[in-house]
């Protein structure tokens, strides 16, 4: 089995696909400030895709020790896209499924998950993932066994370990981790920091 994933790890917007700027969001999908983060940044994509001038988006789940059962959920959006990438050939289902998840974080919580097996946590993700991309749930529950898609996951976890990714949220601009960055910062605070980055 490769160790290399097929494509480049993490999911991007389709809307900023010919961006100069790029802006990647290591991300866990139980941590309540990627949540924060991550709603944040898509009003940000949103309103410079409306200004006419696109920065690209990106998530790289990255997967902390002290949220566990956030590997199934990776696990389970990473089989979404791959099956769903083929039919479209972007990303957005999986966004689709990551709004679903961010947006139901407590019911993966460890007070909820506490007494379920992996088994279990797994069968009501792709119960919802299902729901959400339309996609059968065999469909799903096969290409969660398949290596490619350990493989992915494992790169995402790779890639942001090799970027020294230790807290989530973690914010890159153009390839560089930039700390500066909060999961509080508003709308206004993103477009003074990228403005003139944007400026040519």
């Amino acid at each position: 089995m490769s160790r290399i994933p097929k494509s480049y790890v993490g999911y991007a917007l389709p809307t900023g696909k010919d961006a100069r700027v790029h802006v990647e969001l290591f991300a866990d999908v139980l941590c309540p400030f990627s949540k924060k983060a991550y709603l944040k940044l898509k009003e940000v994509t949103e309103h410079y895709s409306q200004k006419g001038t696109p920065i690209q988006f990106k998530v790289v789940n990255a997967v902390q020790p002290w949220h566990p059962q956030s590997y199934y959920l990776t696990l389970t959006t990473a089989a979404v896209n791959l099956l769903s990438k083929k039919k479209t050939q972007s990303d957005e289902v999986a966004f689709k499924l990551l709004d679903k998840l961010f947006q139901s974080q407590e019911e993966y919580s460890d007070e909820n998950v506490a007494d379920k097996t992996p088994n279990q946590i797994t069968k009501q993700l792709v119960d919802v993932a299902s729901e959400v991309s339309g996609l059968t749930q065999d469909e799903i529950q096969q290409q969660i066994k398949q290596d490619s898609t350990v493989v992915y996951v494992k790169g995402q976890i790779k890639y942001a370990r090799q970027n020294a990714v230790h807290v989530t949220p973690t914010v890159a601009v153009n390839g560089l981790i930039e700390n500066s960055v909060s999961s509080s910062w508003t709308l206004e605070q993103w477009t003074e920091f990228l403005d003139p980055i944007l400026q040519n």
